[in-house]
């Protein structure tokens, strides 16, 4: 009967216990979820926010990485100047030199395209007290319109003439050009009164 008793209670004791463990578990889910976290390592505990801090750091170092340098393609500079070789006309009588302004027509072109392969020299007389007029030695062709002249002007007549005008003259022709900024003194003083060889010439500059 003793037996029976003790062995009755040990039953109970343990009993008692397991239940006092179950609690003790149930109460750690119910009320100690800091206590859980923390075995667990869940988010909120001391260990996970050591984690989050090695995270956050990393991410942050991460970001402030600097980018990766991009390739820059160089571009030609707007300052940059054309180095092909431009010609200048000028003509000569005397020693004295004279610039070519052209104008914009299909004679003035082709004379300046003859200039361009080698100087072209023109026996000139004057003619009329208001010009020199000499022949070419090909023909040009012509934009024949009425001009008045005036000092400096340069013009085809007959497309096969050349004429250089120190005075004014009212005709069909074609104006060619003209040396600018030009009187007709500064005209006579370089040609003279009488025949004179007028020299057509291309300076090449780059």
């Amino acid at each position: 009967m003793k037996w029976f008793i003790i062995a009755f209670a040990a039953v109970a004791v343990i009993a008692a216990a397991a239940m006092l463990s179950g609690c003790s578990r149930k109460g750690d889910v119910m009320d100690g979820d800091g206590m859980l976290n923390m075995k667990n390592g869940a988010p909120g505990t001391a260990e996970n926010t050591g984690a989050e801090t090695a995270a956050e750091s990393v991410g942050m170092t991460e970001s402030a990485a600097p980018a990766a340098p991009t390739e820059r393609t160089a571009e030609p500079s707007s300052e940059e100047e054309d180095m092909t070789p431009s010609a200048v006309p000028y003509l000569t009588a005397n020693g004295k030199s004279f610039s070519i302004y052209w104008d914009s027509n299909s004679s003035a072109e082709a004379f300046f395209e003859k200039m361009k392969e080698g100087d072209v020299e023109v026996a000139m007389h004057d003619y009329g007290g208001f010009e020199k007029v000499g022949p070419l030695p090909w023909d040009l062709p012509r934009n024949d319109t009425e001009i008045t002249t005036k000092p400096g002007d340069i013009i085809l007549y007959q497309g096969n003439q050349i004429t250089i005008y120190y005075g004014e003259n009212t005709w069909n022709f074609t104006r060619l050009g003209h040396i600018p900024d030009v009187t007709k003194e500064e005209l006579l003083d370089a040609f003279g009164t009488g025949d004179v060889t007028v020299t057509f010439k291309v300076e090449w500059t780059e």
